[in-house]
């Protein structure tokens, strides 16, 4: 007799295959760690336009919505056509065109807009700095001597001499000396490499704009197939697995989009927002090469914590070889400016998408920046966001059973939990073997071993906090 597995079997089947699956690869990051990146580095290379395609789909799929909520079902709406329904399925599929048409429209003039606006500004600053870079480099140096000659000597707090003007001056020329020898020795009889590392980048600068394309390629694809698709992944989970599992699925692929478009699409207005009022507060204050600065900090403020740094020290060290009051006025408009966008700006725009405090942000930002390079400083935040809700949710449901709350406040001051109820920190002593005991007892709650000494060290959790005093002046008294 033939037999055919039932549903539960095949269930059953899939979670031993992944469970396997998942051994396998933790397997490989403990112990075949560099191949494992260098295999997701690739993988990331490989799949790069489609990763580009699907964060653009992430940040386009409401503009999309809100153009055919507002201009095209209203239309229809007032013909007595109902889009939702089967029979017109031609029209929705005609204003699904329409909506990725124009969607795709306002993406392709932003992205011309800002090449415009920030391509000949960039090109022009870069050739201005290179040609005046020994300028700036004897403008530091003057100012420099300027100020040895002015202090005359370094001093520390007692008045002793720390370093003399001419020590300083020495300890200068001889570190430009140092340096001219590096460039003639080093890096003119390897301007060979150089130059094909140069060739390398504009290589890796061609092969992200096609990237690029293919990511705008497949966002168009995902845009106007995106319910199609997502009826086939729900089909597949009602199909498989039973139907509390297949809901779970759903319910936390929702929440996942929900997570990254919402990151997504809010990280990419602010930081265009930060780029625009970055270019109005330099062109008032006269800073040099408002346009590239500018540039540089909208962009970095994509990477989250470490991003708005990252652009202000580029920006300093640039204009302190042009003007050090330049430098020092761009340093503290920054510092005002990403202020302004942690306090104020940010939290409107993207309120509480991620529900990460400030260290699993940078926790997050270093784990998969150094699993994914820079992509991982962008994408770890939201991936971090998802992981550390699941495991918020599975602890507070384990907490819910035991009748305990889920309250992180409420377990900071406590030192134990004993047959559910919480006891203080002030009343358990720290450290000591007789913890352990508590680990090792049977199932009708009886210590295997020292249970004398255990009930001498732990109090009852009904007795109040003068009882467990008084209790334990007279263990002492009596021995």
């Amino acid at each position: 007799m033939r037999m055919k597995p039932n549903r539960n079997q095949f269930t059953w089947g899939i979670t031993i295959f992944l469970t396997a699956a998942a051994i396998l690869v933790l397997f490989f990051f403990l112990f075949r760690g560099s191949a494992v990146s260098s295999g997701i580095h690739t993988l990331n290379r490989s799949l790069a336009g489609i990763l580009i395609g699907i964060i653009l789909t992430m940040i386009l799929a409401p503009i999309g919505d809100w153009i055919e909520n507002r201009w095209f079902r209203p239309y229809y709406v007032n013909k007595g056509i109902d889009l939702s329904k089967p029979e017109y399925t031609r029209y929705f599929r005609r204003t699904r065109k329409w909506s990725v048409f124009l969607t795709e429209l306002i993406l392709i003039l932003v992205l011309i807009l800002l090449a415009l606006l920030i391509i000949p500004s960039t090109i022009h600053s870069v050739i201005q700095i290179i040609n005046n870079i020994t300028g700036y480099i004897r403008n530091l140096t003057r100012t420099i001597n300027q100020y040895l000659e002015h202090i005359g000597a370094v001093r520390n707090a007692d008045g002793k001499v720390l370093f003399e003007s001419d020590n300083l001056q020495n300890l200068l020329e001889n570190i430009s000396g140092q340096i001219t020898t590096y460039v003639n020795k080093t890096i003119i009889p390897n301007m060979d490499k150089i130059v094909k590392q140069v060739s390398d980048s504009v290589v890796q600068i061609v092969k992200s704009a096609v990237d690029l394309l293919v990511g705008i390629i497949v966002s168009v694809y995902l845009l106007y197939s995106r319910e199609h698709m997502s009826g086939q992944f729900k089909k597949f989970a009602y199909g498989v697995f039973r139907e509390d599992v297949a809901n779970v699925m759903v319910s936390e692929c929702r929440f996942i989009w929900k997570t990254f478009a919402g990151f997504f699409s809010g990280k990419i207005v602010d930081s265009i927002i930060i780029g625009i009022l970055c270019l109005i507060g330099l062109s008032v204050l006269r800073t040099p090469y408002a346009g590239l600065l500018s540039t540089v900090v909208g962009v970095t403020n994509i990477i989250p914590f470490f991003g708005p740094y990252i652009g202000g020290i580029f920006g300093f060290l640039l204009l302190i070889l042009i003007d050090p009051w330049q430098a020092l006025y761009f340093a503290v408009f920054v510092i005002c400016l990403q202020q302004f966008d942690g306090n104020i700006l940010g939290p409107k725009i993207l309120g509480n998408s991620t529900g990460l405090t400030s260290f699993w942000v940078i926790f997050a930002i270093m784990l998969f920046g150094a699993m994914f390079g820079m992509v991982g400083w962008v994408i770890g935040v939201p991936i971090f966001a998802v992981l550390y809700s699941w495991i918020r949710r599975a602890v507070n449901y384990r907490l819910s059973r035991k009748n305990m709350p889920t309250q992180a406040e409420v377990y900071s001051g406590i030192g134990a939990v004993r047959n559910g109820v919480m006891v203080s920190a002030a009343d358990v002593p720290v450290g000591g073997d007789n913890h352990f005991a508590g680990l090792f007892h049977n199932r009708n709650g009886v210590h295997s071993d020292r249970k004398d000494t255990m009930d001498t060290e732990h109090p009852d959790p009904n007795d109040t906090v003068d009882e467990v005093h008084q209790n334990r002046e007279k263990e002492r008294a009596a021995h």
